[in-house]
């Protein structure tokens, strides 16, 4: 009981925000090449809203909200040891 009471008492910290934050709906892979931007119309986005990336206790949770109402749009967590679950583009600079 006390591990879980710790873990529900532990201080959420942003460790970085973008508050312009886009999400795409890319093809898939035309091969085992890493993803690039031109492959898809970075006009057209699907989502828009903010991105935080938080340390709460040993996790680290990457979190998409949205900018007006702080309501989560999807999160993925940063664990050792698993994939990691963003992959860069390799055209962008960015």
């Amino acid at each position: 009981m006390k591990k879980k009471r710790e873990e529900s008492e532990a201080i959420e910290l942003i460790l970085f925000q973008v508050n312009e934050f886009y999400v795409y709906l890319i093809p898939p892979r035309k091969s085992a090449a890493s993803y690039r931007a031109d492959e898809w119309n970075v006009n057209k986005w699907d989502w828009e809203g903010s991105l935080k990336v938080v340390s709460k206790g040993q996790e680290c949770i990457i979190r998409l909200e949205d900018k007006t109402t702080g309501e989560l749009y999807a999160r993925a967590f940063l664990r050792n040891g698993e994939p990691h679950p963003v992959e860069p583009v390799i055209d962008s600079s960015s």
